[in-house]
Parts: structure tokens; sequence; C-alpha cells
């Protein structure tokens, strides 16, 4: 039966945008082995959708990937922030869109994070308000057709694909055809 391993040690090993530590971790064979984890605040991720049905992308430059991205509107909790509070704000910030919040659930960011990303749709989003952006961020706000965003995710071309499939089967868009399987 897979059981948590124990922590038997940790010592930071990098603090900047993001904080990296190294996790010792004895495994169940009794094998000490350390990882690294990045440390991050939680996330508020937004599948935004227009009155119409358009998809609300935010389109930005990444310094991993070292291109422009299309992602789903979202970003840290700021302290004391509630995730529907962060959800909110994360829209309005990066699109000068609000909408009404359906909160979908909790996802992990990865493997080797304690970063835990709230996932919400927004329905019926207007446009409200200009861009709020941090000095850091420089986005264009694009609005896409469901069939034009699903080509896009289909291909791999969204930075939060992950994020995006989850908020369809809760939409209830995504079917299984078992005819097809």
């Amino acid at each position: 039966m897979i059981s948590d391993w124990t922590v038997v040690g940790e010592r930071q090993v990098y603090k900047g945008h993001k904080t990296i530590v190294k996790k010792d971790f004895r495994m169940p064979n009794g094998i000490v082995k350390d990882f690294d984890v990045i440390v991050a605040k939680q996330v508020a991720t937004v599948f935004a959708l227009t009155s119409d049905n358009k998809v609300l992308i935010a389109r930005q430059f990444r310094p991993g990937p070292h291109k422009v991205v299309d992602e789903l509107p979202g970003g840290y909790f700021e302290d004391g922030e509630e995730p529907l509070q962060a959800a909110a704000r994360e829209l309005l910030e990066e699109t000068g869109y609000s909408g009404e919040l359906t909160f979908v659930g909790k996802m992990i960011g990865s493997a080797y994070t304690t970063m835990v990303r709230s996932v919400f749709v927004a329905r019926n989003c207007k446009k409200v308000a200009e861009l709020n952006l941090d000095d850091t961020e420089f986005i264009e706000v694009v609005e896409k057709s469901l069939p034009e965003f699903l080509e896009q995710l289909r291909a791999g071309e969204l930075s939060d694909i992950n994020v995006a499939y989850r908020c369809l089967d809760f939409l209830g868009i995504l079917v299984i055809d078992e005819n097809k399987l």
C-alpha cells in the first residue's frame, strides 16, 4: 500500500521570484532521497465566458518558454484573500471583465510544488474596467469562440490545459462517446 513519505530534513536553496527548498524524504524502502520543491503561494485561475460564450484569454509573454502564450486569467492570492476574492480580482485586473463566478475545485500545481490552484468558471462576463496590471504584466485580452478555443486546446497551445479541460467538463461540454473508444 502506498503511504506518505516522511520528511527528515529541509533547507532553502534558492529565493527569488520562486522559492526552492530541498526536502529529504525517507521513502518506504528506508532510503533517504532529496527532492527540489518549489514553494509557492496559492493561485486562482478563471475560465471566463462572455454572455455570447466567447472565452477570455490573457495573451502575454512568459520567460520560461520564452514566447507569447495564451493563458486563462489568474494569479497569486494576496495576503488574507479568499479564493473567490482572488479570482474576481485577477479576472478584473487582467481582462477588465467581471462575471458570475462559480467555484469548480482545487488542483495541485504539479508534483514538485506546494502551489494549490483554485479553479473558477465565470459566466456572463462583461467589460467593466480597463486592465490594472502589475509592473511585470503586459497582457492582450483575446476573445475566442468555443470552437476556436477547443481547437487551440487540442493543439496544446494553452498554458492552462488541465484547468481548461476541468472547466469544460464542469460545464458539461466534454462528452464521452463510447462508440469512439
